[in-house]
């Protein structure tokens, strides 16, 4: 079977799902279920396969330098995807250098005669060179990507349009079907795996998202953007632009994020400045650290801002915060647990 190897800072498993659904349109396909990336869901998901499968994509996430060659080793990757750099697990890597180091090695385990697909948007993938004498292909927004989009029309919370521009010089035009900016990288990485313009056309279009990851759920009452799975300061931000674009009073739930390191105060701060910034109506933090983002959006002079210490207490209010046709935005950390929070504004009305 064909191995295809998928790591990252963010948008690991967006990526991947994304790549499953342009690569299914052609091959009987096999990918990580879920979030089981790491050295007990590598293998779990490989031991899953059958004799049907062509195709298996393998996410590998990692946060301590030495565990990408344990992954790597196993999955022996024939196409490698890096979607960014950014700054998830500071608190092991220390810099986004150390991030670079760690995630490539991925490469190092890849088969003779595989290729090499970098986000082409990343200012230190952009710059990576031949690797065991394969040079990478570049996808992104910048014609000096062998692969990228322009005509980027934010659809609202509908989607995102664009034209898509193929490593042979074909071009389409195309509908990704989920709302937020990085969505058009996710899509731009599976378009550069080599099918046809329609494959990869039908493939996009027919892209869905999972529970906690770019969820848009609409209960008649509420239009929630449920991306509470995991976050970090880089996929806030994504999500905040997302909910930027929804029409209507807009309120983002925020929990902390975890493994930031000496700068997780700062860098919860810099969250909240960029909702206060972005038009937030409304900010509700939970969770000790969250506290900075509520304080530094609190600074916005339209920015309504609330705190609580706890999952519960937000809860136990809830119904004094959101009103009836409010954009809901929820994210933090794994650890917080917020698809409770999810459940509960589904209930809403």
């Amino acid at each position: 079977v064909t191995v295809v190897g998928i790591t990252g800072s963010v948008g690991k498993t967006s990526t991947k799902e994304m790549i499953a659904s342009v690569v299914s349109q052609k091959y009987k396909v096999h990918k990580t279920l879920g979030n089981f990336n790491n050295e007990w869901g590598l293998p779990i998901t490989i031991f899953e396969m059958d004799e049907s499968h062509e195709v298996v994509i393998l996410e590998m996430g990692v946060n301590h330098f030495g565990e990408m060659r344990r992954l790597s080793s196993v999955a022996s990757p024939d196409i490698c995807v890096i979607t960014n750099i950014g700054i998830a697990h500071l608190e092991f890597f220390k810099t986004r250098e150390g991030i670079l180091q760690e995630k490539s090695q991925m490469i190092q385990d890849m088969k003779n005669g595989g290729s090499i697909i970098l986000n082409g948007d990343d200012d230190l993938l952009s710059k990576m060179g031949p690797v065991k004498g394969v040079t990478p292909v570049l996808f992104g927004t910048n014609e000096d990507c062998q692969c990228y989009a322009s005509g980027i029309v934010p659809m609202g919370l509908k989607g995102t349009a664009c034209t898509i521009h193929l490593p042979d010089g074909e071009a389409f035009d195309c509908l990704i079907p989920t709302p937020g900016a990085h969505m058009v990288s996710n899509a731009l990485a599976g378009a550069a795996l080599g099918l046809t313009a329609d494959e990869i056309k039908a493939g996009i279009e027919a892209h869905t998202t999972l529970p906690g990851r770019n969820n848009i759920i609409s209960t008649g009452s509420l239009m929630i953007l449920d991306d509470c799975y995991n976050a970090n300061p880089v996929s806030t931000k994504a999500a905040i632009d997302v909910l930027d674009m929804a029409i209507g009073r807009k309120v983002a739930v925020l929990g902390n994020m975890g493994e930031l390191g000496n700068n997780e105060k700062e860098l919860h701060r810099e969250v909240g400045e960029y909702a206060a910034k972005h038009g937030i109506d409304v900010v509700c933090g939970i969770g000790d650290l969250a506290k900075e983002i509520t304080e530094s959006a609190a600074k916005g002079a339209s920015t309504e801002t609330h705190w609580f210490a706890a999952k519960q207490d937000f809860l136990a209010e809830m119904h004094h915060i959101i009103k009836e046709g409010d954009n809901v935005l929820v994210k933090a950390s794994h650890g917080m647990q917020f698809p409770e929070i999810v459940e509960q504004l589904k209930k809403f009305s």
